[in-house]
């Protein structure tokens, strides 16, 4: 039976997650609250495959996906956040050595699809769907992919750097 990793800040989303995981059959070997404590979690647990939030804090999905990668590429990474999948935060995430992501507002069938997809070797990025209206889906792609870009790819420590923030 496969092993997940389940890392969201909302406890909520954690539970109702590992409800729909367990009722498919998956075990949910671990929960993490945070982006670091999904890092911890990782080494600690070797889950088959981990599902990461996108926003969360001391270290978004992105950026813990990024370094569980670097400790072991094995590990497939899906990215289920609230955000829309657009084009720049989809390679974003690939860059970052996801396999997959997808909206939390895919449903649970692409989310149990994406799963099984990762579980054996594949990808799965569903950008946003067509049936969000044009303005929610551009203004959600455009600053989750706005914030990725700040916090994913660090930018080189000079004095122009600082003094943009």
């Amino acid at each position: 039976m496969p092993r997940l990793l389940i890392a969201d800040d909302s406890a909520a989303s954690r539970r109702a997650l590992r409800n729909l995981l367990e009722g498919n059959g998956w075990e949910v070997c671990g929960e993490a609250e945070d982006g670091l404590a999904a890092v911890e979690k990782t080494a600690i647990l070797k889950p088959d495959l981990v599902i990461l939030d996108f926003r969360m804090p001391n270290l978004n999905g992105l950026q813990a996906g990024q370094t569980i990668h670097t400790a072991d590429p094995r590990i497939p990474l899906l990215l289920f956040t609230l955000d829309g999948i657009a084009p720049p935060l989809e390679d974003l995430a690939r860059r970052a050595g996801f396999r997959g992501a997808l909206s939390k507002s895919g449903g649970i069938f692409a989310l149990s699809e994406a799963i099984e997809e990762l579980l054996q070797g594949k990808t799965f990025f569903l950008r946003a769907s067509a049936t969000m209206s044009p303005a929610n889906s551009h203004y959600d792609s455009r600053s989750a992919t706005e914030e990725a870009k700040k916090k994913a790819i660090p930018e080189p420590a000079t004095q122009d750097a600082a003094s943009r923030r």
